[in-house]
């Protein structure tokens, strides 16, 4: 989301295989061999690509605005964008929640 305007890069399968070819268009090292997995180094690759250029993490929050937070029935769609506002923010408050949240949820 961060590499184009949302129209051109928005995920409309869930499917990896489908959704590698829109990666690969961006960041062509991501599957070039095989699908994308989500392995450290090709996470590493789109990390490195939004902090030091070519993408912007502005972008990529003024994408994440135009996405449906109904993630259980929309596509594309997230709930990404709570996320990014804390990190470009540093709301503290938002990760100590998500952080007792994860915690209830170990005491069942």
């Amino acid at each position: 989301m961060a590499a184009d305007k949302l129209e051109n890069v928005k995920l409309l399968e869930t499917s990896k295989k489908e959704n590698t070819e829109i990666l690969r268009k961006y960041w062509p090292k991501l599957g070039n061999k095989k699908e994308y997995d989500g392995s450290g180094w090709q996470l590493d690759i789109l990390k490195n690509s939004i902090i030091f250029s070519p993408y912007s993490y502005d972008a990529l929050l003024k994408n994440a605005e135009e996405l449906s937070e109904n993630y259980k029935s929309d596509i594309p769609s997230g709930n990404l964008l709570g996320l990014l506002i804390a990190l470009k923010e540093g709301k503290k408050s938002y990760f100590k929640k998500a952080i007792n949240v994860i915690g209830s949820k170990g005491d069942n």
